[in-house]
């Protein structure tokens, strides 16, 4: 009988052993081990996490011409040499802007080193240009020739291109050919200033619509700038036969 006696008081003693354990845990007198695993990945924090994450690639900045045709230049400037032309509709990569906004450069496969500067007022714009590079240039460097007794002209002159090929118009068409500048279309075959309706370029062709008594003015189809068309002098203009 001693033997379950000492039995049972043993087993009243390792109870309460478990109880003033599990008080002390409970009491924070005691602190178990962690797992340094467990302790690794509860430190990762969302700033981590959002580093790791892929960049977000931006769409680079392109510009698409906006007219029937341009002039692209080897630097930012109208006195700059011609080397190449664009056409409306086609859309190139921007490589830099000037200072002053008023050309970029783009990147076309056709020019002399793959890139030539185009007036910023005949293109459009999409995509980032906040790091797009920024070239210096001087204030008279962009000017255009504004204060000439041809302002008007030069102005297009320098902005428009006359790259297109010179060919032989088909019979009925005409051909316009000028050293380079604007050719003035007029609402009347006069010469009267308030009848421009706006300006024609080395190298394109017309349909021809009418031709004056005296031959000295030809009236083209130009529904861009008039549904009934426009004159310009034929001087300028080589007549397909």
């Amino acid at each position: 009988m001693k033997w379950i006696t000492s039995l049972h008081t043993g087993s009243r003693l390792m109870g309460s052993l478990v109880l003033v354990v599990a008080f002390a845990l409970l009491a924070g007198c005691t602190a178990l081990p962690m797992d340094p695993a467990l302790l690794e990945q509860a430190g990762n924090s969302p700033a981590e996490s959002t580093e790791q994450m892929p960049a977000v690639e931006v769409e680079p900045a392109r510009a698409t011409v906006a007219t029937r045709s341009l002039r692209v230049r080897e630097a930012p400037s109208t006195e700059s040499e011609m080397i190449a032309g664009v056409k409306e509709g086609e859309t190139y990569d921007v490589l830099a802007i000037s200072s002053d906004g008023a050309w970029i450069q783009l990147a076309i496969p056709s020019a002399p080193d793959g890139k030539g500067w185009v007036s910023a007022n005949f293109v459009t714009l999409e995509g980032d240009i906040t790091n797009i590079p920024t070239v210096e240039v001087e204030a008279s460097a962009s000017t255009d020739t504004a204060g000439e007794a041809n302002a008007e002209e030069a102005t297009a002159e320098d902005e428009a291109s006359e790259a297109a090929p010179a060919v032989t118009p088909e019979p009925g068409y005409v051909l316009i050919q000028t050293d380079g500048t604007p050719l003035r279309v007029r609402s009347a075959p006069t010469t009267e200033e308030d009848n421009k309706i706006g300006n024609v370029f080395n190298g394109e062709v017309y349909r021809i619509l009418e031709i004056s008594e005296d031959g000295q003015w030809i009236k083209i189809e130009v529904p861009e700038l008039s549904e009934d068309g426009g004159w310009i002098s034929a001087e300028f203009a080589v007549i397909g036969q």
